[in-house]
Formats: structure tokens, C-alpha cells, sequence
């Protein structure tokens, strides 16, 4: 799945690469129609890179890509796991600017990679689903923790003239990308275990949902270039 959004997100990316590039040959027509803007971003939703069309006086276009890898350790239903998470998204946000100037509204589509890979192997008995097992019953649980894979963006923004040809822009927003989605598998043969991890892949999915990542919080600013 991964590799799936990879290649769409490289592919949105090259776009980015190729409007910058024509962007300053462009000229005249795209300062009639308020001009573009290629910048970089940093926020909640990672690093990235953005180019802005502004269509018209009431109306923009963005596309953009952001990518943020960490790692984490969180203990689920009595099992440590270290996490390494991976947000990666992108895709288009259509903003409207009600007064014509630098505040708007805005809603998108994103191509959600979003997932945590996660590896635990306890210490000690743990229970997982209906029964107790002991560490060397259970070897290593690797998991992975996914949303759907298309998410829908709202929020607001706004931009700002910082220098003649420079612009400053911050957005406050969510992306619903739906339900966790828990799979666990376990390198042991002990019968029973794979029927308990399906028992312990819904306690976590309810444990993660308690935190609303459901909607995941976009707060982000971009310092961006004019052509």
C-alpha cells in the first residue's frame, strides 16, 4: 500500500517541479489571474512542499505534499511496541477568499498514507484476547495501524505579503480519514493465537479511536516564492 502512494504522491510532486519551472515563463497571464506560487511547509501534517494558482479574486487552487517519519513507544492491551510512523499525503485544496483578500476557506482532497508499523515482544504473560500467554507462546507481534485511503480536508487560512516577491501563509484544519484500521500477525505456531490477536486487534482499534484520529488536526504555515 505504501508504495501505491508513493508513486502517486511522486507523481503530484513532478507536477510541483513542473509548475515551478513553467511558472516563470508564464508572464504576463499568470499575473492577470492573480499569479503563482511554489513554497515550502511545516506543520502537523510534516514537511512539504506547495504550489498555489490564485484563480481569481475570490478563488485559489493548491497542490501540495507533506511527509513526516518518527518514532514512537506505546503499550496496547499490555503489550510495549516501538512504532515508526509514517504521515505522508498530498492532493489538491480549493480555497475561496469571501473578501477577495488574504483570509479563506478551505476544503481538499488528500491522498492519506498515513499508517503506524508496530513491533512488540513481551517480557513477561500477558493476556491477549480470551487467554494468558507466556512471552516465548507470543515470539514477535508486528502490527500495522492504516486509515483509508483517500481523506477529505476543511479548514481555513491566511496569506500575507512579507516582501515584494515573498508570502506567508498559515492554515488551521482537519482531514477525516476514517476508522483505524489494526492488523496483527505473530511469528508463533501456538494454536489459538492468531484467533486471540483478532480479538486484540479490536480492543486497540477502540483504544486508538478514543483519541478522534478519525480527524487528524492540520496546522501548518508556508513560506512561499511569487512568480
Amino acid at each position: 500500500m505504501r508504495t501505491k502512494h508513493a508513486r502517486s504522491l511522486a507523481g503530484a510532486m513532478a507536477l510541483l517541479a513542473l509548475t515551478a519551472h513553467g511558472a516563470a515563463t508564464q508572464g504576463a497571464a499568470a499575473q492577470e489571474a492573480g499569479g503563482v506560487s511554489v513554497g515550502v511547509t511545516a506543520g502537523t501534517t510534516g514537511v512539504g512542499v506547495e504550489a498555489d494558482w490564485r484563480l481569481h479574486r475570490n478563488v485559489g487552487l493548491r497542490l501540495g505534499v507533506d511527509w513526516l517519519s518518527l518514532n514512537i513507544d506505546r503499550e496496547f492491551e499490555d503489550i510495549a511496541y516501538d512504532g515508526d510512523v509514517t504521515l505522508l499525503s498530498g492532493g489538491p485544496t480549493l480555497d475561496y477568499y469571501p473578501g477577495g483578500g488574504g483570509f479563506r476557506v478551505s476544503g481538499g482532497v488528500r491522498l492519506n498514507g498515513n499508517e503506524v508499523d508496530l513491533t512488540g515482544r513481551p517480557s513477561e504473560p500477558v493476556r491477549i484476547g480470551d487467554r494468558v500467554y507466556q512471552p516465548a507462546e507470543v515470539g514477535t507481534v508486528d502490527g500495522r495501524i492504516g486509515f483509508q485511503d483517500v481523506g477529505y480536508y476543511v479548514g481555513i487560512g491566511y496569506t500575507s505579503r512579507v516582501g515584494k516577491r515573498l508570502n506567508l501563509a498559515f492554515d488551521l484544519g482537519a482531514t477525516y480519514q476514517g476508522a483505524p484500521q489494526i492488523n496483527l500477525t505473530s511469528n508463533s505456531p501456538v494454536p489459538g493465537l492468531e484467533r486471540d490477536l483478532a480479538l486484540e486487534e479490536q480492543e486497540i482499534e477502540e483504544e486508538v479511536d478514543r483519541f478522534y484520529v478519525k480527524f487528524y488536526p492540520s496546522l501548518k504555515v508556508k513560506l512561499s516564492y511569487r512568480f
